[in-house]
């Protein structure tokens, strides 16, 4: 199973504090396609015992692999694309997701949880990255294909990234 570019992990911190003043200022955390939980690990330990942390995970199988519910306060084994209502937070992080739905879905899932948050994280693959089924899980295929102007244009919100020739990090402000 692929993992998030570790690469732009120290900028979207430094990001998220020059935004908040303060890191621990943010409270809560919605993990979409949480997998391995890389964002949790990194972040969890910046953003202080306080912040509450919800995985998405629409694989039951890296629920029970990855111990999610160990490491999560809130565990939803569901389709990003059916959460109603999307779970409010501070922070949604999508690492490693969007590319794995069409296109109009991803960008209807990044609208809802934008009315829901204050700030969003995409880490998404930035150039042609085939990818299908992984272990079993049919939700590992890349279903669409994204450029840094395509999710630039087609992502509201987003006021910074970094990319490299193959991925890229994106922060947007949310709505709340």
């Amino acid at each position: 199973m692929p993992l998030s570019d570790p690469w732009h992990r120290p900028w979207v911190l430094r990001e998220l504090e020059k935004a908040a003043g303060n890191l621990t200022r943010i409270r809560s955390v919605v993990d979409v396609g949480a997998g391995f939980g890389s964002w949790e690990g990194f972040c969890k330990p910046w953003l202080g015992e306080e912040c509450r942390w919800t995985a998405v995970e629409i694989w039951q199988p890296y629920c029970e692999r990855f111990l999610l519910k160990y490491r999560y306060d809130t565990v939803l084994n569901e389709d990003a694309r059916d959460l109603d209502p999307f779970p409010p937070a501070d922070v949604v992080f999508f690492g490693d997701v969007l590319e794995h739905m069409p296109a109009d879905d991803a960008v209807r899932v990044w609208g809802r949880a934008r009315e829901a948050s204050w700030r969003l994280v995409l880490g998404i693959p930035v150039a042609d990255y085939p990818q299908g089924e992984a272990e079993g899980n049919p939700y590992e295929a890349h279903v669409s294909t994204w450029s840094t102007e395509t999710v630039l244009a087609s992502f509201a919100g987003i006021y910074a990234h970094r990319t490299n020739a193959v991925t890229g990090a994106f922060i947007a402000e949310g709505g709340t």
